[in-house]
């Protein structure tokens, strides 16, 4: 007789007369435990010691055999539990249990997504209050510009006012030294002495020494 203890399972095998005890509920060979060349089974919750030979006929009638359920359910069953399944009642509790865990799993989902959306709600109207203080300052920006825009254009338009003046008065001086018949002194001529130059001043001569003045101020400008 040879015993050996795994898991709290005790296997017991009798060399001499080929017979073992079956003491675990999932089918195992012993070859693999023994080193035997001769396939040997155990199974759970039944003391009865079988022969080989007698091992399949044995099974059919064992109380502590299980098999999968003939209906379509597809629990497996023992012998000793058989009277008691009823497929309707093991789909609808394992439905009622997936049923739950599906609950669970979407109120779960629906936290997260709430959480989520509340985030991003605050995150929204932090970025929204942002935006409209940045839009703030870009229009208080662009009436600054704005007002110095006009302020450039007013002064362009005086500028071009005065322009057109001093063109008119050169127009007029060169129409007035026509009709007086008078040139400008070349370069080559010599200046006279500031005495003589101050008796032959006249009043018109000073009138168009001023406007000659003023248009080199305004070509200058």
């Amino acid at each position: 007789m040879h015993q050996i203890d795994q898991n709290d399972n005790k296997i017991i095998y009798n060399f001499t007369t080929n017979f073992y005890f079956i003491k675990q509920h999932n089918w195992f060979p012993l070859f693999l435990l023994f080193n035997v060349q001769f396939p040997l089974w155990w199974h759970s919750g039944c003391p009865v010691q079988v022969s080989r030979r007698s091992l399949e006929a044995h099974l059919c009638v064992c109380e502590y055999s299980s098999r999968v359920c003939a209906s379509g359910c597809g629990y497996t069953i023992i012998n000793t539990e058989e009277a008691q399944h009823n497929c309707v009642s093991e789909l609808r509790a394992e439905l009622d249990m997936l049923r739950a865990e599906l609950d669970c799993k979407v109120e779960e989902v629906r936290h997260e997504m709430e959480s989520r959306l509340d985030s991003q709600r605050r995150h929204m109207v932090q970025k929204e209050s942002l935006l409209r203080s940045e839009v703030d300052e870009l229009k208080g920006q662009l009436s600054h510009v704005m007002s110095d825009v006009r302020v450039l254009l007013g002064a362009e338009r005086a500028r071009r006012q005065e322009l057109e003046r001093a063109e008119l008065e050169k127009a007029e001086l060169l129409e007035l030294l026509k009709k007086e018949g008078l040139r400008p002194a070349t370069p080559s001529e010599a200046a006279p002495p500031p005495a003589e130059v101050q008796r032959k001043l006249s009043p018109r001569s000073l009138a168009l020494d001023c406007i000659k003045r003023k248009n080199r101020e305004v070509t200058v400008i």
